[in-house]
């Protein structure tokens, strides 16, 4: 058997590169010859250059060029990709013949109102035979995307009924999905859920000098800001920032961490605050104290999952809190995430997704 996985691999995003080096690091393990189709959408390349080379933005041009550079040593490294890449939609029947099943997946492929990746029916897998080769879904996501409009509804509903399996990594999708189609919709976990264990062996050793705060966010609000330093101090932690913002509570930056530094960055921090779905993922692989600070185009996503895990807690809501040095209130923000009550939901959850994985793969 020989399986393709179409997904957004080829990306700045640590979430999306770390989610595709774990879908096919999970299948490989099983022993099926697997690869990542090198399917490059033009709009995705341009749309992440313009992140981070945005000249009127006054990034830092040299670093972000090494970031670039570092995720595709890391693709290039870590996954197999297909012989052939394309650019081009049109030109993805090329692939008609190669395998056995495609799964598409994980990851916001379907939100289709993302100025990202918008509508591209070669994540539908229109391009795909279904009389031979099966197609399935893993962990697909409308992301933000809470309904379509019409004219959409009808094109999608053109694609999903030649799935012989569909999953989905959140409700909001699962809801959309309903509307179209008429078979079991599954609701699995995103796939960096299924390595958890290899990461410690991804990771290597490294040398800290201070323990730390690790922020993974594009934007933190003023009271977000205070709370960190008060934190920090009252603590005695360093303050890292991971990703190409720049905050002044921040010791020191980090722009350009290949995806294994990344992670080396949650493993070993003390705290942890994040606005991004990932971001939260990793805090609880790595078993971390964290918070979640709420953004609009974020929170269908992140709520999901930590209402699933009953961690919907650790999202501060903290709007009108200015911190003042009481005991407390820092009682508050140092309130214990308890894993052992996370953990065996989680792995029933697990369970659940690699059956589902099972199945497709029959």
């Amino acid at each position: 058997m020989k399986v393709g996985i179409l997904t957004l691999h080829n990306t700045t995003n640590y979430g999306a590169t770390l989610q595709a080096y774990a879908l096919w690091h999970y299948l490989n393990g099983l022993g099926i010859n697997v690869e990542v189709i090198d399917y490059r959408p033009r709009k995705v390349i341009e749309a992440y250059r313009r992140h981070l080379f945005e000249l009127k933005r006054r990034k830092p041009i040299l670093r972000n060029a090494i970031l670039w550079t570092k995720m595709k040593w890391f693709v290039n490294k870590h996954l197999k990709l297909s012989l052939r890449t394309v650019y081009d939609q049109e030109l993805m029947k090329q692939f008609i013949d190669d395998y056995d099943v495609v799964i598409c997946g994980s990851d916001e492929i379907w939100n289709i109102y993302s100025p990202i990746i918008g509508f591209d029916s070669a994540f539908f897998l229109d391009f795909i035979d279904k009389t031979k080769t099966k197609k399935s879904s893993y962990a697909a996501s409308f992301g933000f995307t809470s309904s379509l409009k019409q004219d959409d509804l009808q094109s999608i509903s053109k694609f999903l009924p030649e799935f012989s399996y569909i999953s989905v990594r959140d409700s909001n999708s699962k809801k959309i999905v309903s509307e179209i189609y008429d078979g079991p919709i599954s609701k699995v976990l995103d796939p960096t859920f299924l390595i958890q264990e290899h990461y410690h062996s991804l990771i290597k050793p490294i040398n800290l000098t201070r323990r730390y705060i690790l922020i993974y966010s594009n934007r933190l609000n003023n009271h977000h800001s205070k709370i960190i330093s008060y934190l920090a101090k009252k603590l005695d932690l360093y303050v890292i920032s991971v990703g190409v913002s720049r905050f002044k509570i921040a010791n020191k930056t980090i722009i350009d961490a290949d995806p294994i530094e990344w992670l080396n960055l949650f493993k070993n921090a003390d705290f942890i605050f994040t606005e991004f779905y990932h971001g939260t993922i990793f805090s609880i692989i790595f078993k971390k104290q964290f918070w979640v600070l709420p953004h609009k185009d974020k929170q269908t996503k992140i709520n999901d999952l930590l209402i699933d895990l009953k961690l919907e807690k650790r999202i501060l809501n903290i709007e009108n809190l200015v911190p003042q040095e009481s005991a407390e209130e820092l009682e508050s923000l140092l309130e214990q995430v308890n894993y052992s009550l996370v953990f065996p939901n989680l792995n029933q959850r697990l369970e659940q997704s690699t059956q589902f994985l099972s199945n497709v793969l029959q």
